[in-house]
């Protein structure tokens, strides 16, 4: 027992080197301790919730920011492609109606040439044929009068290798005197009495 309410003493009453290490080791930890106070401090649980809430708060607003921004681009895109929109289906209507309008005007010139050209076609057969029409209606009168004058001539021919009744003018075939001539005796004896007996020339 004397030995070991020695031993006991001895662990409880530590020597004074003992004392002077364990007062080296607590002030190098109190250096230690200063030292890297902020560090703890950013560790501490009451720092992170506070870091992180302040950082919250200016993401939320940030993102609220941004997201306001976006929904104004957002719409003003859309008003700005609506109203692009309508102005090139309004510029497209204008630019059909009038490529319409030339392409009905070209063809209508088209047309109005094509008929000009027609109808001058036309008038030129016209005139070619009318004028065929006429030199052969030419050559034809000149040969019909020709016939005639032909013919006038034989008749005027053959009338004076004819003689005529003096009275009646019918051909003749009976002779009194010079230049005196009847178709019968009935004309010549009408003759006669009525005026040739005081002009006969035939001798007696």
């Amino acid at each position: 027992e004397g030995e070991g309410e020695e031993e006991s003493e001895d662990e409880e009453a530590p020597s004074s080197s003992s004392l002077a290490k364990m007062a080296r080791l607590k002030d190098e930890s109190s250096s230690e301790d200063h030292n890297v106070v902020s560090s703890s401090c950013q560790e501490s649980p009451s720092c992170r919730v506070s870091t992180s809430t302040q950082t919250h708060k200016k993401m939320l607003v940030s993102k609220a920011a941004g997201e306001e921004a976006r929904c104004d681009c957002e719409a003003r895109h859309q008003l700005s492609s609506k109203d692009l929109r309508e102005e090139l289906e309004a510029k497209h209507a204008r630019d059909r109606e009038r490529l319409a309008q030339e392409i009905e005007e070209k063809v209508r010139k088209q047309c109005e040439a094509e008929k000009l050209k027609e109808v001058g076609s036309v008038l030129e057969r016209m005139r070619e044929e009318l004028e065929q029409h006429k030199l052969r209606d030419r050559d034809a009168h000149e040969q019909e009068l020709a016939a005639l004058e032909e013919r006038h001539r034989q008749e005027i021919s053959d009338t004076k290798k004819k003689q005529w009744c003096y009275n009646c003018e019918a051909e003749a075939i009976y002779h009194c005197c010079w230049n005196t001539l009847y178709c019968s005796v009935e004309c010549q004896q009408v003759h006669w009495h009525k005026e040739h007996k005081r002009s006969c020339r035939r001798k007696q």
